[in-house]
This record gives structure tokens, sequence and C-alpha cells, in this order.
């Protein structure tokens, strides 16, 4: 399946990535559907709620600890260089005036992500990056930049290499 394939269908919503997905299992199963691993296995089922994804990600050190811990172990490696299909943790708006980490998926010039109400992409500039070994690729982290239409934030900038 393609990346454009896969961003066209019809994706419901659902915390905990049974019966649809939320953000983090969205890009799980692009995963499972382009490279035959779904790091977010495990964890489907496991809760139903905001509150509960809340609490798995608060008991493993927030989204970026999370991805790490089931990426890393599956060849995934940090970049600064995203390609089509890449996944990541990107800084995303949420209501009016804040912005939070969400998994998305880089297409083009854009992130792909899995919202409430449905499939959206936005662009996002200067990223670090996880890259699974076998060309395909996993994760961000906003590094020291000007999120282009949202806001300022400033977190620090890293690099793994294989």
């Amino acid at each position: 399946m393609t990346l454009q394939e896969f961003l066209a269908l019809q994706h419901q919503f659902r915390w905990g990535g049974v019966a649809g997905d939320d953000c983090t299992t969205f890009c799980g199963t692009w995963l499972r559907e382009s490279v035959g691993v779904d790091p977010a296995e495990a964890y489907r089922g496991a809760y139903r709620t905001a509150e509960g994804a809340h609490d798995i990600l608060a008991r493993t050190g927030g989204l970026v600890a999370f991805a790490a811990a089931a990426l890393e172990p599956l060849g995934f490696v940090r970049t600064d260089d995203p390609q089509d299909g890449d996944v990541g943790v990107v800084l995303a708006p949420a209501g009016m005036a804040d912005v939070k980490e969400v998994c998305a998926i880089r297409f083009g010039p854009l992130w792909a992500l899995l919202a409430p109400s449905g499939v959206i992409a936005k662009k996002q500039t200067s990223f670090t990056y996880l890259r699974l070994l076998r060309r395909k690729r996993w994760w961000v982290r906003c590094s020291l930049t000007r999120l282009r239409e949202y806001c300022s934030i400033c977190t620090c900038e890293f690099k793994i290499s294989s």
C-alpha cells in the first residue's frame, strides 16, 4: 500500500486503536501496512479514552519517550532528513491557543495526523527524526525553531546515527 492510498482510506478516530485509530495507533497502522511491524500492537485495546492514553504516556515519560521505547528496539534511528512515510512526533495545534505533541506521518512538505475530525495535514519545519534502517522511518521532536504558522517552541536537537 502506498502512503497516498493509506491516507485516502476512511479513518475513524477511536481511542485505543480498536475499530479505528487515535493519533498514535494511526502511525502504528501505517507502519504495519508499509513495513510489516506494528509498534502499537501491545497497546491496542489497553485504553478507551483520552485519559487512558494520557495515563500510559505519563507512565512512560511522555509521547517522545513512549515512541522511542516502542520503535528503537524495532530498528528505528533518528535522522534530520525526513522523507515521505517517516512517522514522527510533531507539535500540532490543540484548541485555540495551545499546541501538543502528536504522532504524524511525513507526506511531502506536510505532516499527516489523525484527529477526531479525520486525517489532516499541516506544514511543520525543522524537526529531528527516527529512520528505520530498512529505509522506512519513524519520529520527530521539535528542535529550537519557530513552528511556521503557530508559535515558537524551544527544545533540544539531537541525532543518533546508525
